[in-house]
């Protein structure tokens, strides 16, 4: 092993064995050769070493690529180690305390020779995880963890623990001195909260507090991991985060033994209000890492509550306004239909189904997009026909900042939001919530599912993790891609299959799978789709969309597809964007589109007839 000597009175095969262990743990999976060279050591000489720990158990080998890797004993015997040390059990409460009134992750950490290990953890109940596992070992000097478990060592024992700096630097504000890391421990010590301002993790906050054993010494710390995009800009949320923080570890010290000399001078009696404001005071350091915690978010621009308005506020348009403002955005409905904005206005919006029975009366509607103000967010749920001439009619909802956001059916929606709107404002994705209008100001919650979002271009930029964080905050299930174009497609592929059918036959969507003809056209239609989204060069996520679009009409077997719904109250349907998209694309691509085609047609003479036929 090339610059690693055996220690005096040391055996150096065991020292081998354990260089072998530490580098699976670091690289996972490596075969003889990898081990020999990263070790420079003689391949012979990694074989029987290693051979010797897997007949102990310890290693296991791949059988396909005869790889090897740790086994599951090691983590069996750090669970041991970690009962022996009884903190576990005895955080346990403590840590659903503060799982249950944070929503977000939690995690207990002790100090194990220079680097923090997580001994427990809680994870999010945001569908939104940091995959930071128990068991994972990570830097002092660059964790809040780390930081309380440095706080209160001697110095000399401190810079023995991080070393000479600079040290490794993770993120652009990893703290690389060592002045300044001592600089926030003196304030750690004074304050007894710590902070990781996205030191370690780009776009995780952290705040921490110790645990005191009955001497007094830090043996433990507690924190609770803040996502940026959840929390940046707010510091009234973080400000309680931090109180509640503080008061579980002092009681959790306080189940330990721990009590404080002097109660009335002790830095136990500082107030979790008094310390959290101190971690959000603009005291003008310039130190990026050192800064203030709650100053440096508001850095980001980000206002504590987005204004959005809702322009479409049909069914789906009034369940997300209405479950963005029962989560306490500032929101606006906008919509033609008189008597559906003049009874949100009187007497709220009533929403019944999932998430029980409720009326939101924190919105407000209007007709008249300019009434609503310059908006930080427009949620575009329009009929897919009507996007251009809507967006034309509210401009005056676009401010410098305004991101537009398109949750509509059928393909094209971008491509005009892009030239009424401008580029730079839209974002796009689609939603698995299914909902009925039963009536002005009322609404029925049939379904739920993941909202996508994603940038045309496929980045995931911030405002994105902005607009999904609202989304989390107001109950929905929020997935972000890189193929957020795809996506429309294939959501496009299951209205193939399924709205132009019901509308033509009257059937609901479960009794298509049903009939062997209607089950033949469902899939004819999607096939053509398919074949039309290869030629233009879209990948579709689904393996299988045809058999995924029977399972989607067998999960919503009740349900009348918006189609439907629009030819049974004599109203303009979407069928142009849908099936007659997929039409009007395979002209251009050279696919033929013949059930399409028959489709389309059957739902415009449909159209042109509603005075003729009824459903």
């Amino acid at each position: 092993m090339e610059g690693r000597q055996t220690a005096p009175g040391g055996v150096q095969s065991i020292e081998r064995a354990f260089a072998i262990i530490e580098l699976l743990d670091t690289h996972g999976e490596l075969g003889i050769a990898e081990m020999s060279r990263l070790l420079s050591l003689e391949r012979s000489t990694v074989h029987r070493i290693v051979s010797t720990i897997k007949n102990l158990g310890y290693i296991n080998q791949n059988p396909l690529n005869h790889k090897y890797s740790n086994s599951f004993k090691f983590f069996e015997i750090g669970n041991d180690v970690v009962k022996r040390l009884g903190l576990r059990q005895q955080a346990a409460p403590f840590l659903r305390e503060l799982s249950e009134k944070t929503h977000e992750a939690v995690n207990l950490a002790i100090l194990d020779g220079d680097r923090v290990i997580y001994i427990d953890k809680i994870e999010s109940q945001s569908t939104i995880k940091v995959d930071l596992s128990v068991g994972k070992r990570f830097p002092a000097y660059c964790t809040g963890l780390g930081k309380i478990l440095l706080a209160w060592l001697p110095e000399p024992k401190i810079l023995e623990i991080v070393g000479p700096s600079p040290f490794p630097r993770y993120t652009e504000n990893t703290v690389t001195s060592t002045d300044n890391l001592l600089a926030q421990l003196r304030e750690i010590r004074d304050r007894e909260i710590a902070w990781d301002n996205e030191e370690y993790v780009e776009g995780l906050f952290c705040i921490a507090a110790p645990v005191r054993g009955n001497s007094g010494d830090v043996v433990a710390a507690l924190s609770v991991a803040l996502p940026k995009f959840l929390y940046a800009g707010e510091s009234r949320k973080i400000e309680a985060v931090g109180e509640l923080l503080l008061d579980v570890s002092r009681r959790f010290s306080r189940s330990l033994g721990y009590k404080a000399s002097n109660p009335s001078s002790s830095k136990d009696a500082v107030s979790g209000n008094e310390a959290v404001r101190w971690i959000g005071a603009a005291d003008g350091r310039k130190d990026s890492a050192s800064r203030s915690f709650v100053d440096k978010m508001k850095e980001f621009g980000q206002e504590e509550k987005m204004k959005t308005v809702i322009l479409g506020s049909g069914a789906m348009g009034s369940l997300y306004g209405g479950m963005l403002a029962e989560a306490g955005f500032d929101v606006t409905l906008v919509d033609v239909w008189k008597e559906h904005i003049d009874a949100v206005n009187a007497s709220g919006l009533s929403i019944e189904g999932i998430g029980g029975d409720r009326v939101i009366r924190s919105i407000r509607g209007t007709m008249k997009p300019a009434e609503a103000g310059k908006a930080d967010l427009v949620i575009v749920f329009v009929k897919a026909t009507a996007t251009a001439e809507a967006m034309k009619g509210a401009e005056a909802l676009l401010g410098p900042e305004t991101v537009v956001l398109t949750l509509q059916n059928g393909l094209g929606n971008v491509e005009k939001l892009n030239d009424t709107a401008g580029t730079e404002r839209v974002i796009a994705g689609i939603t698995g919530h299914g909902c009925t209008l039963l009536g002005p100001g009322k609404i029925r919650h049939a379904g739920q599912g993941d909202t996508i979002l994603g940038e045309p271009r496929g980045q995931v930029s911030d405002r994105l993790k902005r607009v999904g964080g609202m989304f989390e905050k107001a109950g929905f299930s929020v997935k972000l891609s890189e193929n957020v174009i795809g996506l429309i497609w294939g959501k496009l592929l299951v209205n193939v299959g399924i709205n132009a059918l019901t509308a033509v036959t009257g059937l609901k969507n479960g009794r298509l799978v049903e009939f062997p003809e209607t089950d033949e056209l469902l899939m004819l239609a999607v096939q053509e789709a398919i074949d039309v989204a290869r030629a233009a060069g879209i990948r579709i996520e689904s393996e299988d969309p045809v058999e995924h679009t029977r399972k989607v009409a067998r999960l919503t077997a009740a349900n009348r597809s918006s189609m439907l719904q629009d030819v049974t109250n004599r109203r303009q349907t979407e069928i142009d964007v849908i099936n007659g998209a997929i039409v009007s694309e395979g002209k251009k691509l050279g696919v033929p589109t013949p059930v399409n085609l028959a489709l389309t047609n059957l739902v415009r003479v449909r159209q042109k007839t509603y005075d003729e036929v009824s459903v």
